[in-house]
C-alpha cells in the first residue's frame, strides 16, 4: 500500500477492517478485512468498468469484481497466505488501480 501510495494513511478505528486513504481522499482507496479466519480480504474502490477481471485473476486465491455499485467497481482479494501476496504481481496492480483511482476522483 506505501508502494502504490505513499503520502497516504491508515485508518486504524475499527477492530473489523483497516481503511487506507490516499492523501487528500475522502473515501478509502484500500479496505482490508482482517478478522476473518478463512483469509485477509483487500477491497479496492476504483471507477466504473475501470478493471478488467482477467486483469485480477492471477492476484491472491479468490477474486471478485462487483460492479453493482452505481458509482464505481469493487475489487476483491482474498490472501490465505503470505505467498499468495506475491501472486499476480500484486505491487503493480495496487498502483495501476490507485492512478485510475486518482484520475477519476480529479476529474470532478
Amino acid at each position: 500500500m506505501r508502494e502504490a501510495a505513499p503520502d497516504g494513511h491508515f485508518l486504524w478505528n475499527n477492530q473489523q477492517v483497516v481503511r487506507w486513504y490516499p492523501r487528500d481522499e475522502r473515501e478509502p482507496w484500500a479496505s482490508i478485512y482482517t478478522k476473518r479466519t478463512e483469509s485477509l480480504v483487500l477491497t479496492l474502490l476504483g471507477p466504473k468498468n475501470g478493471v478488467a477481471l482477467g486483469r485480477i485473476s492471477e492476484l491472491g486465491t479468490d477474486r471478485e469484481l462487483d460492479g453493482s455499485k452505481p458509482d464505481g467497481d469493487v475489487v476483491k482479494v482474498a490472501f490465505r497466505t503470505r505467498e499468495d501476496l506475491y501472486r499476480g504481481d500484486l505491487a503493480a496492480f495496487l498502483k495501476e488501480h490507485l492512478a485510475l483511482r486518482l484520475a477519476e476522483t480529479s476529474a470532478f
